[in-house]
């Protein structure tokens, strides 16, 4: 997904939903490891903000802070409604900066957040920030990317010389205290710009900054600079050496093989109470089956019982983030930490917030880390949960990653019966401690009487074109193991005897433009809509006849619960657990080919064939109201969300009621399970960002001329180390050929009769 499909999900009113959340003062003092400071300039800022911006500050993750707000003598701020006594107020008759550089210079706290009224911080920006500054100790100052108020996203960082020249730097920043008054604090003859000044004064001494890479606040910044502050901008950017860079996340994750797995010593304290909190681990937020599932598992957990933390740990656009962090605490570890820290940090979350159980859904990393995991926390319940077995893929995928440690793995959650016979037949895992529960579908949110076309007018007005024609919905990632080409080809086998179809497809993927270039090659494309991806697909379903997936591998497909939760049927290919699910009664599971192989489009004409006619059967049924009521019924008897939520509440209380049962004798080895998730290092080598901060390195920095000039020489030589390769290698060859030789003579009965003779002649002489 590009940056373009990434805003149609970025929320930008998520600003107000953190101001709506319920605010956590604390009354005790807290000893500060973070030292915010602020200036209240009536000119600029209103109590408004102020509350805005405190509210937000309250509600960190990170409570070991302490906030001061420089305020001019005359004002007074006593209508602030937060009582908490991590904040204070200085006034003074003196310059604000001025005093914020003496408040700073008299500060415990190694590290500083200067901090601007009106911004609204993301509730996890404080401790992400200390822990990139904690693990980056080079660093110099850190600051990810903001929202401003008119919409604009900055991801600011120092990748290229002219971004030096731009000021476009977050206005809500960590700085380490000693390097703060390297460059003597803030400049205090300048009206505006002084941030701007003071993080290009550190440049210009070979200090680089850490961006880390989520949007961390929500800011109002006023982007007015004066003459003065111009000038002074220009003279320090010349003294800015043109090679010198910040770290920015993702970075990249080769390093030693011996950075064995750490503990860092964090002991600041943080908010508990009584609730159970739970820990999952999981790759991303995309949009997909396998994340829907977690986003349905983790919103409907009762929040009256449970705390909740998500870490993820691979790459992804800013898609579904925000939904989840309206349910939980998010820590995306691309963003902020190298890889090498990621274990310490999960360490770290599982012992601060005295986490009782974790869960690792289709993380890769999490698979590697459990076993060191388990062996710091023995009491600990670790569970997963496994949606399909990918035999492409590492030889089957997260299932035999689960089985691979399943002896300390507690619990182990799986989508389907098939799932859990696979495992036990084909990968030797055993039963006891493996379950299944269905995903299932939010039944009332998927309820075709509740979904009223007016509401949609677009797709309403599409629908108007097609009203005489029986219509085949296509719900799916656009890509190979979906075969949306192979659907194509059902389509047109199926216009050859009934031209009275046409083919929604809902989606998008890598293999969506050859789907649209085959629709015209088979000059079929008036039976086809391609109406992209939907943020809401329940309109489609019930414009829809009949669903069809014809994929290769599945678990069991989010779309088939959520069609026949609309009344819609299936017609499925026979993989995963599909026909755990649909019956006869609410769709038609077809056989695949013999020839098919995983991730190949076979064109089998007896497959076609048999797709085509399974579609006639379902939108031409006599009885096709009572084939829409009893797909509703199937998914109410035992295939919704409600029954999912309660099946996993119920195994949790009783995996917490009698403990984590993994032997002993099994959790006495950390070198073995140090080195495990070492290995992970070894099979997942990316780069990402190669950068790791300060200069670049001169070989980095040679001109194209240069780096022809290496690459030519650099074939010269192989062609001569290919040459002398080939001259080695036929002298050996010839070396062989004589000793064979030499050999053959030696053992030959006319050698063995020569030296026999010539023996007797030296005796008889």
């Amino acid at each position: 997904m590009d940056k373009s499909e990434e805003e149609n999900y970025f929320d930008y009113n998520v600003k107000e939903k953190i101001l709506q959340q319920h605010v956590n003062c604390i009354k005790d003092v807290i000893s500060p490891l973070i030292h915010i400071v602020t200036r209240y300039d009536t000119n600029l800022t209103n109590i408004i903000e102020l509350e805005k911006t405190a509210k937000s500050l309250i509600n960190q993750t990170f409570i070991n802070w302490k906030w001061t707000i420089i305020k001019q003598e005359a004002i007074s701020l006593e209508k602030l409604k937060y009582e908490d006594s991590r904040i204070e107020f200085i006034s003074t008759k003196e310059s604000l900066i001025k005093m914020q550089n003496e408040i700073i210079a008299n500060s415990e706290c190694e590290i500083i957040f200067i901090l601007r009224i009106g911004n609204i911080l993301d509730k996890t920006l404080l401790e992400c920030g200390y822990w990139s500054l904690q693990t980056n100790k080079e660093a110099s100052w850190c600051y990810s990317n903001y929202v401003l108020d008119d919409k604009t996203k900055v991801e600011k960082n120092f990748s290229s010389f002219e971004e030096k020249k731009k000021n476009i730097v977050s206005s809500s920043y960590f700085i380490r205290k000693d390097k703060f008054f390297k460059i003597g604090g803030l400049q205090n003859n300048l009206e505006t710009d002084i941030e701007w000044l003071m993080w290009l004064k550190l440049l210009s001494k070979d200090e680089y900054p850490i961006k880390m890479n989520y949007y961390g606040s929500w800011e109002n910044r006023r982007n007015i600079s004066s003459k003065e502050s111009l000038t002074e901008i220009n003279n320090q950017i010349i003294n800015i050496r043109h090679d010198i860079i910040g770290i920015n996340y993702p970075v990249g994750t080769v390093y030693w093989y011996d950075t064995f797995p750490h503990v860092i010593d964090n002991t600041y304290e943080t908010f508990r109470n009584e609730k159970i909190h739970l820990l999952f681990i999981l790759p991303w937020f995309k949009v997909g089956g396998a994340d829907k599932f977690n986003y349905d598992l983790i919103s409907n957990l009762d929040k009256n019982k449970y705390n909740i933390t998500i870490i993820t740990t691979e790459p992804s656009p800013y898609v579904w983030r925000q939904k989840f962090e309206e349910i939980a605490e998010i820590f995306d570890l691309t963003t902020f930490l190298h890889r090498e820290n990621w274990a310490a940090f999960i360490y770290y979350i599982i012992k601060s917030r005295n986490v009782k159980i974790v869960m690792n859904s289709n993380s890769f990393y999490g698979y590697y880390a459990i076993p060191w995991l388990k062996y710091k926390f023995p009491e600990v319940i670790f569970t997963d949960y496994l949606h399909a077995v990918n035999w492409n893929w590492r030889n089957g995928e997260y299932p035999k990653d689960s089985t691979a440690i399943s002896k300390l793995i507690d619990k182990t959650y799986v989508s389907s019966e098939k799932i859990k016979q696979t495992m036990k037949n084909e990968m030797g895992r055993k039963e006891e401690n493996v379950e299944v529960v269905y995903i299932g579908v939010d039944s009332e949110k998927f309820d075709e009487e509740k979904i009223k076309l007016d509401d949609y007018p677009n797709i309403q007005k599409e629908m108007a074109k097609y009203k005489d024609k029986k219509k085949i919905l296509f719900c799916a990632r656009i890509s190979p193991e979906k075969r949306p080409l192979f659907m194509i080809k059902v389509l047109e086998y199926l216009i050859k005897e009934d031209e009275n179809v046409v083919l929604f497809v809902v989606g998008t993927g890598q293999e969506i433009t050859q789907m649209k270039e085959q629709a015209k090659i088979k000059n079929i494309d008036e039976n086809i809509v391609f109406f992209g991806e939907q943020k809401d697909v329940r309109p489609f379903y019930k414009i829809s006849d009949v669903l069809i997936i014809c994929s290769v591998r599945e678990g069991i497909t989010l779309t088939s619960y959520e069609a026949l939760s609309m009344k819609l049927p299936v017609i499925s290919a026979d993989v995963g657990g599909q026909k755990e699910l649909i019956t006869n009664e609410c769709g038609i599971i077809v056989n695949k080919s013999k020839n098919l192989k995983e991730d190949r489009t076979i064109y089998d004409e007896e497959e076609i064939k048999t797709y085509v006619e399974a579609i006639k059967k379902i939108i031409y049924n006599k009885n096709y109201n009572i084939l829409q009521k009893d797909c509703r019924e199937r998914i109410q008897k035992k295939f919704t969300i409600k029954h999912m939520i309660e099946k996993i509440e119920k195994s949790f209380e009783e995996l917490l009621k009698n403990g984590s049962k993994i032997p002993k004798e099994l959790l006495d080895n950390e070198e073995l399970y140090g080195q495990y998730l070492l290995m992970y290092n070894e099979i997942d080598k990316r780069m990402y960002n190669s950068t790791v901060g300060g200069i670049i390195p001169k070989q980095n920095t040679k001109s194209s001329d240069e780096v022809e000039k290496l690459q030519k020489q650099i074939k010269e030589y192989q062609v001569e180390l290919n040459k002398k390769d080939k001259l080695i290698q036929k002298q050996e060859q010839d070396k062989e050929k004589i000793n064979k030789e030499l050999y053959n003579i030696y053992n030959s009965k006319r050698w063995k009769y020569i030296n026999y003779i010539a023996d007797k002649l030296g005796r008889n002489k």
